[in-house]
C-alpha cells in the first residue's frame, strides 16, 4: 500500500541492474555482476517488481513497457518458449486493460498453443480470453471460453483454480441478463464459496465475501436467491465439486452452518455500507 513511497528506489535500483545489463550486452566486463545468468535474473527480477508496482497505479503503458523489457533479455538469452509465454500472458492482460483488444487476442492465442501440453496454464489463458471478449461485450463468448477453463480445472486439484472460473461464471451469467443466466448465476457463487471455505483460500474468501455483500446490498427488500448446499450438490453440473468434498469426507449439514455464517457476515457488511 505504499508504491509511491516504493517506486523511487524501485526505479534507482532498476536504473542500475539495467545498466550492468546493457554493459554486458556491449561485449563489457562487469566488475559488479560477472556472472552474467545471475545479472540476467536479476534484471528480469528488478523489471518484474516495477511491473507490479505499475499494476498498483495502475499505469498500464508503463506496465507494458517493462513487460517487453522483460521478453526483450529473456528472447536475448533464448529462454524457451513455455517461460516466455509466461510474460506474453501478462502482456496481453495489459494490453486489454489499455483496449488494445486485436494485439491482446492475438497474443493469448499464441499462448493457448503454447500451453497445449500445460492444463493448468491453458486453463489461465482460456480465462483470460474470456475476460478480453467480457470486456468487449461479448459475454456469450465470454461464457463459453470460461465454461472450456471450468472443465479443463475440473480435472486439475487445485481448488483455487476452480474457485476462480466459477467466479468468474457468476459474474458472467448476471451480466447476460438472460434468465437462464440469471438462475445458474447464484449456484456458481456458492460453489466459488464452497471451494474457497473448504480449502481455506482467506484471500479469494474476502473477494468472495465482498461480491455477497454487494449482491445484498443490491437486493434492497428482497433477498438474492442463494442455492442451499443439498440443492447445489444434486446439480449434475456440479458433480465435480460433490466428488471433491467427498474425497475430503465434508459433511453437508456442517458446511450448510458454516455457509450460513458466512453469508450472515456479508449481511452484516452490506448494512454497513447503509
Amino acid at each position: 500500500g505504499q508504491v509511491e513511497t516504493a517506486l523511487p528506489e524501485i526505479e534507482t535500483r532498476l536504473t542500475q541492474v539495467e545498466s550492468w545489463w546493457r554493459q554486458y550486452r556491449s561485449g563489457q566486463t562487469v566488475p559488479e555482476a560477472p556472472d552474467a545468468e545471475f545479472l540476467a535474473r536479476t534484471f528480469i527480477g528488478a523489471l518484474d517488481i516495477a511491473r507490479q508496482a505499475d499494476y498498483a497505479r495502475e499505469d498500464w503503458a508503463s506496465a507494458l513497457r517493462r513487460i517487453d523489457a522483460i521478453l526483450e533479455v529473456k528472447q536475448a538469452l533464448a529462454r524457451p518458449a513455455q517461460d516466455i509465454a509466461g510474460d506474453r500472458m501478462n502482456r496481453a492482460n495489459v494490453l486489454t486493460k489499455l483496449g488494445r483488444f486485436p494485439e491482446a487476442k492475438a497474443e493469448l492465442e499464441a499462448c493457448l498453443q503454447i500451453f497445449r501440453d500445460d492444463p493448468t496454464r491453458a486453463a489461465r489463458t482460456l480465462s483470460s480470453l474470456a475476460d478480453l471478449f467480457a470486456t468487449q461485450g461479448d459475454i456469450a463468448q465470454a461464457l463459453t471460453l470460461e465454461r472450456r477453463a471450468l472443465a479443463t480445472r475440473e480435472t486439475l486439484p487445485d481448488p483455487a483454480e476452480r474457485a476462480i472460473s466459477h467466479n468468474n461464471l457468476a459474474i458472467y451469467l448476471q451480466r447476460s441478463g438472460a434468465p437462464s443466466g440469471l438462475a445458474e448465476s447464484p449456484r456458481h457463487r456458492l460453489a466459488d464459496l464452497v471451494y474457497c471455505l473448504v480449502a481455506g483460500l482467506g484471500q479469494h474468501l474476502q473477494t468472495t465475501l465482498r461480491n455477497y455483500a454487494i449482491d445484498f446490498r443490491n437486493a434492497a427488500d428482497a433477498e438474492p436467491a442463494i442455492p442451499g448446499i443439498a440443492e447445489l450438490l444434486a446439480d449434475p453440473a456440479f458433480d465435480p465439486l460433490k466428488q471433491w468434498l467427498n474425497l475430503r469426507r465434508v459433511d453437508a449439514a456442517d458446511l450448510q452452518a458454516d455457509v450460513d455464517r458466512f453469508l450472515e457476515q456479508a449481511r452484516q457488511m452490506a448494512a454497513a455500507w447503509e
